[in-house]
């Protein structure tokens, strides 16, 4: 995505490009100062409101694209295994080196199952 970029600032703006990951969690968490990068960088609220109108007009045209609707499809595919990979490992993580009793691991890794990862962990400890 091309965005706004003023000189010499830390900010998003015009001559950057934002990443997918970013622009899709600003939209989820509502969180726009998340488009300032840097120390010391202090834009005012409407330089980041237009910022972000530009960023967010700018998608709804690329999603008239073929080649961008695939792109960003992957995109979200990708971001979304990300998740899921982070998730298990936190799960594992606690499975392999936090004392628990086989029906707290078993519900854990359920849950691991409930969003596509499937171990079938037979050690009872």
């Amino acid at each position: 995505m091309r965005l706004y970029r003023k000189k010499r600032t830390a900010a998003y703006y015009r001559d950057t490009t934002l990443p997918a990951r970013l622009f899709f969690d600003i939209i989820e968490n509502d969180n726009k100062s998340k488009l300032v990068y840097g120390e010391g960088i202090h834009p005012k609220k409407k330089d980041i409101d237009l910022a972000w109108s530009t960023i967010y007009d700018e998608y709804f045209r690329m999603m008239d694209d073929p080649k961008m609707k695939l792109i960003i499809k992957v995109k979200k595919k990708i971001l979304l295994l990300h998740s899921k990979i982070e998730v298990a490992n936190m799960v594992l993580a606690a499975v392999a080196t936090q004392p628990m009793g086989k029906e707290h691991r078993d519900r854990l890794l359920k849950k691991l199952g409930e969003i596509g990862i499937n171990i079938n962990a037979k050690n009872d400890h």
